[in-house]
């Protein structure tokens, strides 16, 4: 996964639900979700995203506030309006949580690697597409193994 998707969509999705944030609100935001971005990260990334006019800023105090302009709300609108990917995706999440005993371990990790997939994937990217095919394929020969395994018994 490219780690500049990763840092945008962060950003885009943060400031869609906070409205505002400075850059260091960005990072400590990150650390809190144990997701590590860095100043030498951040900072580059907020500055493309406002020359593309995705961002915006307001000087407040001694601190940029950035924020989405009307371009970057049609932006997130588009990541975000996929019903059915939504929908998949908040199904994967509840079985991710379930602490269920005859839910193996490695099918929970499987699950939360897929939805770290779909948090962070560049839709418009083959490498990303690619990456959560493969993950759904690998999830899809378990639960198929875990059946035949049933029957057989």
């Amino acid at each position: 996964m490219n780690k500049k998707s990763i840092v945008e969509t962060y950003i885009l999705k943060f400031l869609s639900k906070k409205g505002k944030a400075s850059g260091y609100d960005l990072i400590k935001s990150s650390k809190d979700k144990n997701i590590i971005i860095s100043t030498g990260s951040i900072y580059p990334k907020l500055k493309d995203l406002k020359d593309r006019k995705i961002i915006d800023f307001e000087i407040n105090g001694r601190k940029k506030e950035y924020f989405l302009t009307s371009k970057g709300k049609k932006y997130i609108d588009k990541l975000n309006n996929s019903d059915q990917v939504n929908d998949y995706f908040n199904k994967i999440k509840l079985i991710s949580e379930c602490n269920c005993a005859n839910v193996s371990v490695e099918f929970r990790e499987a699950i939360n690697e897929l939805i770290k997939l779909f948090s962070f994937a560049d839709w418009n990217g083959q490498d990303d597409l690619k990456k959560i095919k493969n993950k759904l394929n690998f999830l899809k020969d378990k639960i198929e193994n875990k059946l035949l395994e049933e029957v057989k018994e």
